[in-house]
């Protein structure tokens, strides 16, 4: 699991591979599925998340990801007043339930088409071997086999999750 020290200059330093890196090479990381964790030298804090905020402001097309109206609710439901503090948990469980929705269709898009994982920059597992996906619900053919419903159920399916997007995009 890489290490990452982030310094009092803001230097972030690699300690696997030993060398400093910048936000674009801890995207990098995440997007190759490395569970990553920042901590500040000095104090020991963890940054984990404070970088990864800092990776997705950074990242093309990263900002348009969170809806404005999500951000409103999220800010509002930061603070010191009663309500506030009563509305934190909810949100966070909400985003925690999108999180498990995304990975339980990572996991089912891989096991019907095997290259997913290996197309999808968005998936955070790799690819199921051939066997595994072909017992898996959906029973996908084995990788290079032609696959009965052929592009037309590709299509299909990156016109639902466009769609999706959309939906979460107005939310």
């Amino acid at each position: 699991m890489p290490t990452i020290k982030k310094y009092e200059n803001r230097r972030l330093y690699d300690t696997d591979s030993s060398a400093y890196v910048n936000l674009d090479d801890v995207a990098a990381m995440v997007r190759r599925g490395e569970p990553v964790v920042v901590h500040d030298v000095k104090t020991g804090r963890d940054l984990t998340r404070d970088t990864l905020l800092q990776v997705l402001l950074a990242a093309e097309g990263g900002p348009e990801m969170l809806p404005s109206g999500m951000l409103r609710r999220v800010i509002r439901a930061t603070g010191d007043d009663p309500l506030q503090r009563m509305l934190r948990p909810h949100v966070a469980s909400s985003l925690e339930l999108m999180h498990t929705q995304l990975d339980e269709l990572e996991s089912r898009m891989t096991a019907t088409f095997p290259g997913f994982a290996r197309a999808n920059p968005f998936a955070a597992k790799p690819a199921a071997p051939a066997a595994e996906a072909a017992s898996a619900p959906g029973g996908a053919a084995p990788e290079g086999a032609e696959s009965p419903a052929g592009d037309d159920s590709l299509d299909a399916l990156r016109r639902r999750l466009d769609e999706l997007e959309a939906r979460l995009k107005r939310g």
